[in-house]
């Protein structure tokens, strides 16, 4: 049980800087792909003359990924990225307690808990666990979309 609550918390740390810090870093990087690919390509591309038309076209590919950049970074849409991904997991989190109740209900009929060597009452631990701490999750997730703000 001592290193099911030790993985808990380790999981709990992996969570807070994946949605503080990953997500959001994975986020800006495919949001500026295309800019950087255009850099590069502008960069390293072909060294020839370019006509005039071929320069406008470059330039107006060039201010159409800036704008697409632009209009993701503005308002509430990164804000509501990281609800969603706040939403699944406290789904996840409530389903946990019902899977562990179903778990110990249907014992003999799932034999899930006899197969990978959980006794009854480890089961029944795990479960007064995923109960207890359901609300100290939710107490951390408030700071966590609290900070993400």
């Amino acid at each position: 049980f001592t290193d099911f609550v030790a993985s808990y918390f380790v999981e709990l740390c992996l969570m807070i800087a994946e949605r503080l810090y990953i997500d959001p870093a994975i986020t800006q990087v495919v949001k500026l792909w295309p800019r950087w690919m255009m850099i590069l390509h502008r960069k390293f591309g072909q060294r020839r003359r370019m006509t005039r038309e071929e320069k406008a076209k470059e330039e107006m590919e060039w201010r159409r990924i800036n704008e697409e950049i632009e209009l993701e970074s503005e308002g509430v849409e990164p804000l509501m990225e990281s609800y969603s991904v706040y939403s699944n997991e406290v789904t996840a989190l409530l389903l946990s307690v019902m899977i562990n109740l179903f778990l110990m209900i249907f014992n003999e009929e799932t034999q899930i808990p006899s197969n990978y060597g959980i006794k009854d009452t480890d089961l029944f631990y795990y479960t007064l666990f995923a109960v207890w701490i359901t609300m100290w999750t939710l107490l951390v997730d408030v700071f966590l979309l609290n900070c993400q703000e």
